[in-house]
């Protein structure tokens, strides 16, 4: 099914006929922090189940950079853990400077590409 356009007001590409946006009423339960010479630049929030991380306008995490592929990862949030693996594109995911596809704890740094975040987790 195509969706011809519609989209809340963070951004998220929705159905014509919807009036709420189903991501935006998802509880968030993380956050992705970047950083650039020690100051915050930008707060992408994680929401319970999967958020999709890339370039790509479908993304729930949309990071546009050069170095982070259309569809780059995947990270699942669930009350027993989180959980961050590859979307399919081949895109480096490293976590605490390791190349890993694996469960994440709030303080880990993510790389994806050549871009740095700290997770923070509410579980």
């Amino acid at each position: 099914m195509f969706f011809r356009g519609k989209f809340c007001r963070e951004g998220h590409l929705m159905d014509p006929s919807w009036d709420v946006c189903p991501v935006c009423i998802t509880p968030v339960v993380g956050w992705l922090i970047y950083s650039e010479n020690s100051r915050t630049r930008n707060v992408y929030p994680l929401r319970e189940g999967k958020n999709l991380l890339g370039q790509g306008t479908d993304c729930d995490v949309r990071i546009r950079r050069d170095s982070v592929k259309r569809h780059h990862a995947v990270l699942t949030a669930r009350p027993d853990g989180v959980m961050i693996h590859d979307a399919g594109a081949g895109g480096r995911i490293l976590v605490n400077r390791t190349e890993a596809a694996r469960e994440i704890i709030d303080g880990d740094l993510i790389t994806l590409g050549s871009v740095e975040f700290k997770f923070k987790c509410i579980y």
